[in-house]
């Protein structure tokens, strides 16, 4: 879904394709801890991430929380930013799948 965000002609969704990726973080996140009430970012100290990518990990939601879902007024984020964000979270994916 966040590919497709980023995809949309002739106006890409960059705040839903941020939106989606971090959700598809978080929703990995809760099924490897078992938790499905927890937050990302209450989950990201017990994932196992070696430093300093758990920072980068509670960083990255901070700003989709702050860009994104909360909005900071003034600021949308653009598709290269969105796409920075959609490729970050499909790495964490990736090495959380594998190490998970």
């Amino acid at each position: 879904e966040a590919m497709a965000d980023l995809s949309r002609r002739p106006n890409a969704d960059a705040r839903g394709a941020i939106i989606r990726s971090v959700g598809a973080l978080e929703a990995l996140a809760k099924d490897l801890k078992k938790d499905p009430n927890a937050t990302l970012g209450q989950l990201i100290r017990q994932l196992g991430l070696p430093k300093p990518l758990d920072s980068a990990a509670a960083q990255l939601w901070g700003y989709a929380s702050d860009q994104a879902r909360h909005v900071t007024e003034g600021h949308d984020p653009g598709h290269l930013e969105a796409a920075f964000v959609v490729q970050v979270c499909a790495a964490f994916i990736s090495y959380l799948s594998e190490s998970g």
